[in-house]
């Protein structure tokens, strides 16, 4: 009995209640949030004036339909420091979006997306999501918060099994700055509540740093740094008897290049350092991910 109760202490990360549910599933999941200071540097964005008549200032192309299929190359496939693995996964995502800005303020979005992730050698952890998100943001005198409602079904394979479901609400809080060499820096802080189903998943997470963002011709650069804290409700404590707290730190950095109106190009290096209070889920990893990006507005 004592030894089938250290084989699922140990092997916990990698499954969820009696499914194949991997370990740091809604950490593996490849998920761009909004960025304001990305918003900010558009220049196609539809603007409504707010008033009561909704008179155009220019020919609205509100709705985006893309397709961004990618390759990554991953350190650690398993996020997990004492199964180290590498990784080739390849992903294909496909969705659409509305984007406006009334009274040239507010800006409101919201979107559907489906994806599916298939890594070459460790085909167990293979898994596809269906993503949502509404949101608004305003800018208040340079200084944007953005409220969003990003939920997402995660499926075993191809949308087979569901693995969970997170309801994530999100608050980020940024002010940019444009610095003299062309370069707009912002510090930021964030607030993330997510519950889940099953609730083994739910957590609530707040994330401080500062990112940065030159454009020149036809060339976007980002890079950015942030800590995390990150508290979930109840991981399994029904079988392991602990809380789950994380600490850790992201750094990345990418290069965009826009080949034509409707295709774009971009490589982005990742490196994060995740310390839990379970030591089984302590990991770093590094991610390499080049991809295209095909869209078409109307």
């Amino acid at each position: 009995m004592r030894f089938f109760v250290f084989i699922v202490l140990t092997l916990l990360p990698c499954f969820a209640h009696a499914q194949n549910t991997e370990n740091n599933i809604e950490q593996r999941i490849t998920i761009t949030p909004r960025t304001p200071l990305i918003d900010i540097m558009r220049e196609d964005e539809p603007l409504l004036t707010g008033r009561e008549d909704l008179i155009l200032l220019i020919r609205p192309k509100l709705f985006t339909a893309y397709i961004t299929p990618s390759i990554q190359y991953t350190d650690n496939a398993f996020l997990n420091d004492q199964n180290k693995e590498n990784d080739l996964i390849t992903n294909l995502k496909a969705g659409i979006q509305f984007d406006t800005i009334i009274d040239n303020r507010i800006n409101f979005f919201s979107g559907l997306s489906i994806s599916a992730a298939q890594y070459q050698d460790n085909s167990s952890l293979d898994y596809s999501f269906i993503e949502g998100s509404v949101g608004g943001q305003i800018n208040i005198h340079s200084l944007f918060a953005t409220l969003s409602y990003l939920p997402v079904v995660i499926y075993e394979d191809l949308f087979e099994d569901q693995i969970v479901a997170l309801h994530r609400l999100n608050l980020v809080i940024e002010k940019p700055f444009l610095l003299d060499n062309g370069f707009f820096i912002s510090p930021f802080i964030s607030g993330q509540l997510t519950p889940s189903d099953p609730a083994d998943f739910g957590y609530q997470q707040i994330t401080g740093g500062i990112q940065a963002i030159k454009r020149w011709d036809q060339f976007l650069f980002s890079a950015s740094a942030s800590v995390y804290q990150k508290d979930y409700f109840d991981y399994f404590e029904d079988i392991t008897n602990e809380s789950r707290e994380d600490r850790g730190m992201t750094v990345s950095t990418s290069l965009q290049y826009t080949y034509r109106e409707g295709i774009t190009l971009s490589a982005s290096l990742n490196f994060t350092d995740n310390n839990s209070s379970l030591t089984q889920n302590d990991y770093q990893t590094i991610t390499v991910t080049p991809q295209v990006r095909f869209s078409f507005k109307f």
